[in-house]
């Protein structure tokens, strides 16, 4: 009887163990929001030195994080400037656009000026650049424009940029009826390479050629 219940015993025991060890700790990363801002580093000071190319240009341009403002949602903005490089900027260089980090995705958001008094700025409305997951396949749709854009994420392979290779650069291609513009994300990089094709036959492209990303 005793050496009956002993074995009853061991095998709830053995029972449990097994049944048990299988089950998850934490949910699918499928399931999981990822953070993705290491693919867009936004601290202030940050900046990237681009060669572009285009139909109508050949220029050296910096895009550098100037500053925030935090918005009444809470949700914290990063100012950035974007001009041919100069050697002494004015303090004073208007801001161009703004990123920000907000559920799984990167934004930017485009500055408009008054044609008649540049003082007066408009803030376009927040347009989704990179989403999570980060798969191939993954696409989402933006309404920040007069016309929609189809977003998707391409592939994730390595990219040839000017004399550096980028592994695992993120793909990201955005289209309208008369634009398509690819980008890559290098992750604690930011963006190394754009190209732009229009209707109008217009192209361009940018290639990273130097950067600082604050560690």
């Amino acid at each position: 009887m005793r050496a009956l219940i002993l074995f009853t015993v061991i095998f709830a025991i053995m029972f449990i163990f097994l049944t048990c060890k299988d089950i998850p700790t934490t949910p699918p990363t499928g399931n999981q929001i990822e953070d993705i801002s290491a693919y867009l580093p936004l601290k202030i000071g940050n900046r990237w030195i681009y060669e572009r190319i285009s139909t109508t240009e050949f220029a050296t341009i910096e895009i550098r994080i100037k500053d925030t403002l935090r918005c009444d949602d809470g949700s914290l903005l990063y100012s950035y400037i974007e001009d041919v490089i100069v050697n002494n900027p004015p303090p004073d260089q208007p801001i161009n656009g703004y990123y920000s980090y907000t559920d799984g995705s990167i934004n930017q958001y485009y500055i408009v000026r008054d044609a008649s008094d540049t003082a007066i700025i408009f803030m376009s409305a927040k347009f989704p650049i990179l989403k999570s997951p980060i798969a191939a396949g993954q696409q989402w749709i933006s309404n920040a424009s007069d016309n929609p854009d189809t977003i998707y994420i391409g592939s994730i392979s390595s990219v040839s940029v000017l004399d550096t290779s980028f592994a695992q650069a993120v793909l990201v291609v955005r289209h309208n009826y008369w634009r398509i513009d690819s980008t890559w994300f290098v992750r604690g990089v930011g963006i190394v390479k754009q190209t732009s094709v229009t209707s109008t036959s217009f192209r361009a492209v940018s290639n990273l050629k130097t950067y600082y990303v604050a560690k």
